[in-house]
């Protein structure tokens, strides 16, 4: 994220093909399995909090078999992605530390998993990562550290908060419900796309301007920071009719939640989306009745737009 052309280029490429959609599609399968295991869970647990029993779940065990981390690691993997998305807010020595632990943590998992996939290679990313050459050179461990960090991370946390927000978002919006249980295959993606859209679970990027240049009639100079505030974007008057209104059937729904169209557009864009359609068919077909029961409990953020609890029941 925070490199361009020729470097950042080179370095997406290794893992670009396996988050495409073609790249994906051979893990379609394990995908709806894992999101009918765990919807046979919270079935049997509710009532019971939404986001430890589902909205947590199915995003790691995704991505964790994709990369290749053992599930014996799961939830040492979900307490250092939640230290290292608290960063935004972390000042004082102890917060400093944690994050610091958290890194360590992944760049150790990501040793231990290399020397496993050098000498036993698997059908997954850490053995494409092990592979990998970049301007003629083998990845040094500091960068099979980072990449395993951003995979998990980013894997693991927006999908989280994105599942969470669309039952809340359902269940306070009743009529959308409706419409959508009436039609789940034809209207699931703009279901999907609008709690996107609505829910916004990355909220903000620093970016270096590179140019002079304008952005509606505000000047902006080469070497200036700023901020892109993609929920503000994605409420934008001049480009959503009702911006602050949930509606699934809205098109087109040009939101930015994964990024705007840029080399830097979300790795996990088609995952994350892949993710939230199989389980939310699974679980409406299911349970067609499954609702929130409290408000959310928010994430502690300033970088995530999560939730952190949701009681939900049948």
């Amino acid at each position: 994220m925070n490199t361009d052309a020729p470097r950042h280029t080179a370095m997406r490429r290794v893992v670009a093909r396996a988050f495409n959609p073609s790249g994906l599609r051979r893990h379609d399968g394990m995908i709806a399995a894992a999101a009918r295991r765990v919807v046979d869970e919270l079935l049997e647990k509710t009532p019971c909090d939404f986001v430890t029993e589902a909205a947590v779940q199915l995003p790691l065990r995704a991505i964790c078999a994709i990369v290749g981390v053992p599930a014996s690691a799961y939830e040492d993997v979900v307490r250092a992605t939640d230290t290292i998305t608290g960063i935004a807010n972390t000042t004082d020595r102890a917060g400093l530390a944690a994050v610091a632990e958290a890194v360590t943590y992944f760049s150790t998992l990501m040793g231990d998993l290399a020397r496993l996939r050098r000498g036993n290679p698997a059908d997954d990313v850490t053995t494409t990562l092990v592979r990998a050459t970049v301007d003629g050179r083998p990845l040094t461990d500091a960068e099979l550290g980072a990449f395993l960090r951003i995979l998990l991370v980013g894997g693991n946390d927006t999908t989280r908060s994105a599942l969470a927000h669309m039952l809340h978002l359902l269940t306070d919006n009743p009529g959308q419900k409706q419409l959508l249980l009436a039609d789940l295959p034809g209207r699931m993606p703009g279901a999907v796309e609008e709690t996107l859209r609505h829910a916004t679970p990355g909220t903000w990027m620093r970016r270096n301007v590179t140019r002079d240049t304008t952005v509606d009639g505000h000047p902006l100079r080469a070497g200036d920071r700023i901020i892109l505030y993609y929920n503000s974007a994605n409420r934008d008057e001049d480009v959503f009719d009702r911006p602050h209104a949930f509606d699934i059937g809205r098109s087109p729904n040009p939101h930015l939640s994964f990024g705007g169209p840029s080399p830097h557009h979300c790795l996990g864009a088609h995952l994350a989306r892949r993710e939230s359609g199989l389980f939310y068919r699974e679980l409406l077909t299911r349970a067609p009745g499954i609702h929130a029961t409290a408000p959310p409990a928010h994430t502690y953020s300033g970088l995530i737009h999560g939730i952190s609890h949701l009681p939900c029941t049948r």
